[in-house]
């Protein structure tokens, strides 16, 4: 992938691998060996696109020295499963290219792991907070649908998707430019998109194809979690804390029905229009289509606001 800004142009090596051990249950030691697989195929893959011209250096790493005792002796001595990889990986990699890689490096790098208890996803705060959000309105929009492990996988993935398409905070002060950060640019380096597709949600499911039903539960996904994500960024505790009025050059969020998925309409804030109370009531809000106004119920702040 290559991002071309006013620093320069980078190029980013993007890849994803969703299951790494077989079904069936295998040692530790044997999963770790599945990672290496994986590693040397990516550096194998990586070498092809890039195609050096000149020799380079290349080292390869592993926590597990069970591991590095398969690659480095004879493959002819271990069982199949350990032969057939350690066979893929000796013709991808040099073996001698493989080193160990000690705990006590992390130590030095200051790299501290901090686990939380088991069967207590409660402990991860605000991210599992997250992942029950998802839980509850995926469980619904599925219903009783059944997929295969493919068409599955692809639902995740659109989900993941929507997730990292919010909007975090805005990334210019200027009046004419809507771009703001989102989980997504820390991720890929850019804002995550989707193709539009025709709205399914109305639709019976025996009228669908494979493919439409899986839109369709990403559709559905896509407005019960948009919906509850803009209450949470809406929300006023009455009687207990009085927040601040929106003010004028702050980027919100406006709350449109039907949108395609990870479609997220933005707009600053050009007037403010205060009620009988002294509160702010209404604003006209510029967007890359025009100007409106809106109510503020109609509006949401983003959860990092710079202003």
């Amino acid at each position: 992938m290559v991002t071309k800004s006013r620093n320069g142009i980078s190029v980013k090596l993007v890849t994803s691998k969703s299951r790494v051990a077989p079904l069936n249950c295998v040692t530790l030691p044997r999963v770790e060996l599945l990672g290496a697989l994986v590693a040397a195929r990516l550096a194998s893959n990586v070498k092809k696109i890039v195609n050096f011209k000149r020799s380079c250096l290349q080292c390869h790493s592993a926590d597990s020295k069970i591991v590095l005792f398969w690659i480095k002796c004879n493959k002819t001595q271990w069982k199949q499963f350990v032969a057939n990889r350690v066979n893929e990986i000796t013709s991808l990699t040099d073996p001698h290219s493989w080193y160990h890689c000690a705990a006590k490096y992390f130590v030095s790098e200051n790299i501290d792991w901090k686990f939380i208890p088991p069967k207590s996803p409660h402990f991860g705060g605000l991210w599992e907070a997250g992942v029950k959000s998802v839980k509850h309105h995926l469980k619904r929009a599925i219903g009783n649908l059944h997929f295969t492990f493919e068409e599955f996988e692809t639902i995740m993935i659109q989900v993941e998707g929507i997730l990292n398409s919010r909007p975090l905070t805005p990334l210019s002060s200027d009046a004419n430019n809507f771009d703001v950060l989102a989980p997504g640019h820390l991720l890929i380096g850019r804002p995550i998109t989707s193709i539009p597709e025709p709205n399914l949600i109305d639709v019976n499911e025996n009228r669908l194809s494979r493919w439409e039903k899986i839109t369709k539960v990403a559709q559905r996904t896509w407005k019960k979690w948009k919906s509850d994500y803009l209450n949470i960024l809406q929300a006023r505790l009455k009687w207990i804390t009085e927040k601040n009025d929106l003010i004028i050059g702050q980027m919100v969020l406006i709350k449109e029905d039907f949108l395609p998925i990870n479609t997220w309409p933005l707009g600053k804030i050009l007037e403010v229009y205060h009620g009988s109370d002294g509160k702010v009531r209404v604003v006209k809000v510029k967007t890359q289509s025009g100007e409106f106004k809106r109510a503020i119920s109609k509006i949401a702040v983003l959860p990092i606001d710079t202003k």
